[in-house]
């Protein structure tokens, strides 16, 4: 169905696309859709009354995301993003890796190769938060 193809943000006033939309078959086609009566809309003039994440945005013009397009989606998360990025993270022991629950499936996914055995360091910080971002908005 369409509509699980897409989630809001926190807020609830912006889409994105869902992280389970590829349990159906058909996603692809879905998003295909709607971008087409997105297209047509903009073409013919007309408004929708259905607004996008700015790093959907991004994804969509191939422009690069960085840790404060999280603010739009998760604020809570962005927060702690800009926390990593401000603070001393080696008491944190993070690694290059995050866990996932789909479907009541726990794993563990790198976001680097080996990541999961990578810590998290003062020196590598700011390439673990571009990961993560580009995890959470472009794979989920």
């Amino acid at each position: 169905c369409i509509r699980d193809s897409f989630k809001t943000n926190v807020n609830g006033v912006t889409f994105m696309p869902s992280p389970h939309s590829n349990v159906n078959q058909h996603h692809l086609q879905y998003f295909k859709f709607v971008g087409r009566i997105v297209a047509k809309a903009l073409m013919d003039n007309h408004q929708l009354d259905a607004y996008f994440t700015r790093s959907f945005y991004k994804h969509i013009l191939g422009q690069p995301l960085t840790y404060h397009d999280m603010e739009d989606i998760d604020p809570s998360y962005y927060k702690n993003l800009k926390w990593i990025l401000e603070n001393d993270v080696s008491p944190l022991e993070l690694n290059f890796s995050y866990e996932d629950n789909t479907f009541d499936q726990h794993v563990i996914i790198d976001l680097i190769p080996n990541g999961r055995n990578i810590l998290v360091t003062e020196e590598n910080k700011q390439d673990y938060v571009r990961e993560i971002c580009y995890a959470t908005v472009s794979y989920t």
